[in-house]
């Protein structure tokens, strides 16, 4: 079977060159890789653009990374990353055939990825960790987050551990708890997870804007998340067309929001201990007007955090809605929020205004 037979491949080549001897148990499943895996909506969920840098480290013989290669585009580069000369000549091998210019080959090291500082603005890393040897995971974790670029994404993925997983012995396996564990003691934070993997985590963290960045007069990017799934308490300002919030922690943040639950529900919330790392920015529109939103960008200059964003709006004869807009980034050195809804400045909240509870609203 196809999964069996790529994932053994990948775990004699990674325990061989570790200096291991790993035996592979077959999986007791029917159904092929790309049943469980979702390659197609994997791809989807990392939102990559033509001319984008993205580090696949352990690649194996490139599974995700010549559908990486065709996300970035000709003007892209993916990196491919793996302690296996074996597996990268594989790789080597298929992108000459295919005629692939923007895969580079990398050989790491266990606890070395080999990758230079703040040189990608992506790392991907799938059911790798679990196979590194204990000692070196938190080295390997450590120089995936020196490769990012500030506000650069680290996507993880990784076998759940559940007797349901039988793709590797149980106890090879890793709790969710230390999988992310292993991101933020890194320095990564936490700001997503995917939950429709049938036998994986996904996590997405992100590596925090440098401080230089955030209080310097030169604009940079702010990586940020759009988040749902939620809806506007109605005892929150109800009589105001316009709202903006600015949320530092779990209390502000249940005060003005709620969880929204319909069937089938594939909401995009923030993760769990959000707070610990992230604010949340939302405008909220209410009237008769159902208000769908556009982030363009987020922005820091000269500490002021900038959220641009554009609105369509669809007007209803009778019902009445509250839409939010929310945002979730890295928190930081910010000295005022401001809200740029289609091209104008519509608010701007100091920072110093924060109440005890850390939250600042906008009247």
């Amino acid at each position: 079977m196809r999964a069996f037979s790529d994932h053994c491949r990948r775990m004699l080549l990674l325990g061989a060159a570790a200096g291991l001897l790993v035996s592979c148990v077959a999986p007791l499943l029917a159904e092929s890789r790309e049943e469980w895996q979702q390659p197609s909506r994997v791809m989807s969920d990392l939102a990559l653009k033509p001319g984008d840098t993205i580090a696949d480290v352990g690649c194996g013989e490139g599974y995700f990374t010549f559908r990486l290669a065709a996300a970035v585009g000709d003007k892209g580069k993916v990196l491919a990353v793996d302690v296996s000369a074996a597996a990268l000549k594989a790789v080597r091998e298929r992108a000459e055939r295919e005629k692939r210019a923007n895969i580079e080959i990398i050989q790491s090291e266990p606890a070395d990825t080999k990758l230079g500082k703040e040189s990608v603005g992506a790392v991907f890393l799938c059911d790798v960790i679990h196979e590194v040897p204990e000692v070196h995971r938190a080295a390997l974790m450590k120089s995936i987050a020196a490769a990012l670029k500030p506000g650069g994404f680290f996507y993880f993925i990784d076998y759940r551990k559940s007797r349901d997983v039988t793709f590797d012995p149980y106890e090879r396996l890793i709790p969710h708890d230390d999988l992310v564990k292993y991101g933020t003691d890194a320095g990564l934070v936490l700001d997503a997870e995917f939950h429709y993997l049938k036998y994986q985590v996904f996590l997405r963290f992100r590596k925090p804007p440098s401080k230089e960045a955030a209080a310097s007069g030169n604009a940079s990017s702010v990586a940020f998340d759009a988040h749902d799934g939620y809806f506007v308490s109605n005892k929150f300002e109800p009589q105001t067309p316009d709202s903006f919030v600015v949320l530092q922690d779990q209390k502000a943040f249940d005060e003005v929001f709620g969880v929204a639950m319909v069937m089938g529900d594939r909401s995009h919330r923030l993760p769990p201990r959000a707070f610990e790392s992230l604010m949340v920015v939302a405008p909220i529109k209410r009237g008769k007007v159902f208000w769908s939103y556009t982030v363009e960008s987020v922005r820091v200059d000269g500490g002021v955090l900038t959220l641009r964003y554009t609105t369509t709006a669809s007007p209803s004869d009778t019902a009445e809605y509250a839409c939010p807009l929310i945002v979730s980034v890295p928190k930081g050195a910010y000295t005022a929020v401001e809200f740029v809804e289609d091209g104008k400045v519509v608010k701007k909240i100091p920072l110093a205004r924060v109440r005890s509870e850390n939250s600042v609203r906008g009247m």
